[in-house]
Order: structure tokens, then C-alpha cells, then sequence
């Protein structure tokens, strides 16, 4: 069974000296935001599997490109991107299109047929189950920011752990 954890990279909104970029690992596997991943995790980044983004801002995303070109020749299992549609659709179109980073969506995992990133798109108030989490993003009356907040659960303490305030 994957370790249930709760680890903060970062809180910040820019880089800074001394300052990491908001970015939180729920499980083993399982993070929000992909910023600070690689300094902070060093080669245990290799066991994420699963990225939720909350938006395409570089504050939030900046490590993606990294963490599969960092552990492309040790990856066995595609690296999973999640994010509403309009994030998925930015991620492909102006990040992973050959002319920013290659698009590692067409390229195979070493003597795998499986491609290297898989973008799924999630709904809001639409539960995620991985593992022994379930994410849920849930919209807020904040229409001028457009945010979503989102829980996440831990389904073996069946408590709310906290909440997180993510833009769409």
C-alpha cells in the first residue's frame, strides 16, 4: 500500500532566496502542483506518478517537463497529468509541442509500448480515487478569480485532511 503524506515543497506564489513555489505531496505518488519536486524530493521524485494542476501559471507547472525528461530511462509507468480541460489544453498546445519541450504524450517509455505522460481530464465535483486518496475539485462562488477548492481525503482515517484553493 502506497504511504499516505502530507508534505508541503512550498507556499509561495513566486521564487525567491529561500522561497519555494506552492506545490504539496498528498501520498508517495501523488502530487498537487509540480514546483520545488525535484530540489526537494531529489530521486524519490521518480515514484510520482500522478500530477494534479490546479492551473497552467509556470508558478505551478514548472517541474513537469522535468520530472519526465529527469527519469525518462527509469520510468516503467506513464507519468499522469490531470487538470481541467481549458489546463490540459494549454499544457498540450504551448508546453509539450515540440517547438517549448517534446511532446512526451507521443513519445514511448523505454521498451514500453506506454507513452510517457497521459493527460486526464478532471471535472468539477468529480471524486479521483488513486490509491488510497480521492480528490475531489469543487468550484467556489469566487467568480472573479474563478477558483476551485478542492479536498482531499484520506480514505483510511475517513477525515478531511484540508483543503486547497486552486484556480481554473
Amino acid at each position: 500500500m502506497k504511504k499516505n503524506v502530507i508534505k508541503v515543497l512550498g507556499t509561495f506564489d513566486s521564487k525567491g532566496i529561500g522561497k519555494n513555489m506552492t506545490c504539496i505531496q498528498i501520498s508517495d505518488d501523488i502530487i498537487i502542483d509540480a514546483v520545488n519536486v525535484l530540489s526537494s524530493l531529489g530521486e524519490s521524485a521518480l515514484k510520482i506518478d500522478h500530477i494534479f494542476l490546479t492551473h497552467t501559471h509556470l508558478d505551478h507547472i514548472i517541474d513537469v517537463p522535468f520530472l519526465v525528461d529527469a527519469f525518462f530511462n527509469k520510468r516503467k509507468k506513464p507519468l499522469v497529468i490531470y487538470g481541467l480541460k481549458k489546463t490540459i489544453h494549454y499544457l498540450e498546445t504551448h508546453l509539450f509541442n515540440w517547438h517549448i519541450w517534446p511532446d512526451f504524450s507521443s513519445i514511448s517509455i523505454k521498451d514500453s509500448n506506454h507513452k510517457s505522460i497521459i493527460f486526464k481530464e478532471i471535472s468539477l465535483d468529480k471524486e479521483i480515487t488513486i490509491s488510497n486518496c480521492i480528490i475531489k475539485p469543487i468550484k467556489t462562488n469566487n467568480d472573479d478569480s474563478k477558483l476551485i477548492k478542492t479536498k482531499i481525503l484520506n480514505l483510511l482515517l475517513q477525515r478531511f485532511l484540508f483543503s486547497l484553493l486552486l484556480h481554473i
